[in-house]
């Protein structure tokens, strides 16, 4: 986004210069449509990026929103309306992603950090849901499953023996493995004495 549209979309929605962040969480993101988001009472971001609005109103009826694939982030109906021209925000089609890698994917639907491929595990089941019957390329994935903190107790440990690589990655192989380690009890061994855990799965392009 220039200068002249943050300026303006600040000014719109009073935001200001905390657009940024927003920004962040929503620019160039692939949105769907989800009719009851009141019916997930663990979803971590209970309000509209842009307005506030929260999921659940007043008297308890479900709102509908458009949410990132990842099911993180989300704008009302009214805001997606207003805004997602200037956000450069699209609706999930049937061939959003063809031809790209699960890589390119991600480098534009995850919020990622550090230049990893590395998110939480339940987002990744709900985003490779989301795009699992897309048209994309295939390519060889390592896969590494990674328990981390995300208080203030830092900690970062990766499973390496836990590690696979996938060829020719469809995404059913890996919501396959995303179930293995949701289920795997050693995995949650680490989960049961670690403080404030968060299981992660890093994704990375195998060495040739």
């Amino acid at each position: 986004m220039d200068e002249k549209t943050f300026k303006l979309v600040g000014e719109k929605t009073g935001l200001g210069w905390a657009l940024d962040m927003v920004l962040d969480n929503t620019e160039y993101k692939t949105f769907y449509l989800e009719n009851h988001l009141g019916q997930y009472p663990d979803f971590d971001h209970d309000h509209c990026q842009m307005c506030f609005e929260k999921i659940m109103n007043r008297d308890g009826c479900e709102k509908e929103g458009y949410v990132t694939l990842d099911f993180y982030y989300w704008l009302c109906k009214d805001c997606f309306s207003k805004y997602h021209e200037y956000l450069s925000a699209k609706l999930l089609q049937e061939d959003s992603f063809k031809g790209l890698t699960i890589f390119e994917i991600m480098d534009t639907e995850l919020t990622l950090f550090d230049g990893k491929y590395e998110y939480e595990i339940g987002r990744l089941e709900f985003f490779f849901n989301k795009i699992k019957k897309q048209p994309i390329k295939k390519v060889d994935v390592e896969i590494c499953p990674v328990i981390s903190s995300y208080m203030a107790y830092k900690y970062h440990i990766e499973l390496k023996y836990k590690k696979v690589i996938l060829r020719e990655a469809e995404i059913t192989d890996i919501l396959a493995y995303i179930e293995q380690v949701e289920n795997d009890q050693e995995v949650l061994k680490y989960t049961s004495f670690n403080r404030y855990p968060w299981v992660k799965l890093n994704f990375r392009k195998p060495k040739p």
